[in-house]
């Protein structure tokens, strides 16, 4: 079991931006709170509930741990869902280990 697929009751949050015409990005909400996996998915349906999802592109942002991917689908089911830099790079990072050797990762 991955360590991302645990859940404690710990400080779990959301952003919500908004790309305007001009590609300007504005901050609308942040959401973290120290909770449980239920809770936070009450809290995110709460967000998605006043979102107009019928007039705006949604992507949805994590770490792959699946009880995340869970609730944000359920949230926004038109949602794209995009790995966060952090843990790509981190998956990336192990595929070369695998690939090269961890003897191509010394200078």
């Amino acid at each position: 079991m991955c360590m991302h697929d645990t859940f404690e009751q710990e400080a779990k949050g959301f952003r919500s931006y908004l790309l305007a015409d001009d590609r300007i990005i504005i901050h609308v909400a942040s959401w973290h709170q120290i909770q449980n996996e239920e809770q936070f998915g009450r809290d995110l349906a709460y967000v998605a509930s006043i979102i107009p999802q019928d007039q705006v592109r949604i992507a949805l942002i994590g770490d792959g741990a699946d009880w995340l991917w869970k609730h944000m689908k359920a949230c926004f089911p038109q949602g794209r869902q995009v790995l966060d830099y952090y843990h790509c790079a981190e998956h990336i990072h192990k595929v070369a280990k695998v690939q090269y050797g961890e003897s191509s990762f010394r200078l």
